[in-house]
């Protein structure tokens, strides 16, 4: 479809993630600088975060930063980029962002049992064992039967 019509962005932002999803984070980081660039791509939040996705699974947790903040500052509300940088704040230790970024995530989707199951980790982080575990089964709740619900059944066991 990009080969019939070059600028239609929802195929490219797809084939950016799919990229990033076979693990070719080098080649879903250039589909998406591709698309930030132009001036007529209306929704460069998505690439932005993609973008963002794309460094922290590559380990380069500044250029992730960078990216997901970016994004946040053209859609503050952005939910993708709100979680990318709140799982990125609790592998570096900053619960208390993590908090932060994932809380907002949470109240405007709090129908996402992966929003929960991160802030659950992130509430672990500060030591706060009881909103922790209400995350986890938040989590476990809103996605049953599913490898989540297991990961936050088994998180729940290992939470006081």
């Amino acid at each position: 479809s990009i080969q019939l019509k070059p600028d239609y962005y929802q195929d490219i932002n797809t084939l950016g993630n799919t990229y990033s999803a076979k693990g070719q984070l080098d080649k879903s980081i250039d589909v998406n600088e591709k698309i930030i660039e132009d001036a007529f791509y209306g929704t460069p939040h998505f690439a932005l975060s993609n973008m963002g996705v794309a460094y922290y699974n590559k380990k380069d947790y500044v250029q992730a930063e960078r990216y997901f903040l970016e994004a946040l500052k053209m859609n503050p509300d952005f939910i993708n980029a709100l979680a990318g940088l709140g799982t990125l704040y609790i592998d570096q230790g900053r619960y208390n962002e993590a908090v932060v970024k994932l809380g907002r995530a949470v109240r405007k989707d709090p129908k996402l049992g992966k929003l929960h199951f991160e802030l659950g980790r992130a509430y672990r982080g500060q030591g706060d064992t009881v909103k922790a575990r209400a995350e986890f089964a938040k989590a476990a709740e809103l996605a049953p039967d599913t490898p989540l619900a297991d990961e936050a059944q088994k998180e729940l066991k290992k939470t006081p």
